[in-house]
């Protein structure tokens, strides 16, 4: 969660941004998919991390693993920096400051 923002990482239906400024009526604000499973979700000042895993490609190279980083400057159109694939998902929780 970040201001009135709330990022829920929702597996293979990607990561939804959802304001909840009035939590009885949250808005939907956008969704990302990254082809795969988003399996866990970091947010810090502008900057999201997403890491994300696919089960079809378990043991080999698979561009929907790794670590997406998004500006989300502008929660309605985050804007993806870049992805690196050496990562899976069994690096989870981890500071943002790692993936600098």
């Amino acid at each position: 969660m970040k201001d009135t923002y709330i990022f829920a990482a929702q597996s293979v239906a990607g990561l939804w941004i959802l304001d909840i400024s009035n939590p009885a009526k949250p808005q939907q604000l956008s969704n990302v998919s990254i082809g795969g499973e988003v399996v866990d979700v970091i947010v810090e000042d502008s900057l999201m991390y997403l890491l994300g895993y696919s089960t079809s490609s378990f043991l080999k190279i698979d561009t929907t693993q790794g670590i997406w980083i998004f500006n989300i400057a502008n929660p309605e159109q985050p804007r993806l920096l870049s992805h690196y694939f050496g990562i899976s998902k069994y690096v989870v929780n981890a500071s943002p400051e790692k993936f600098a």
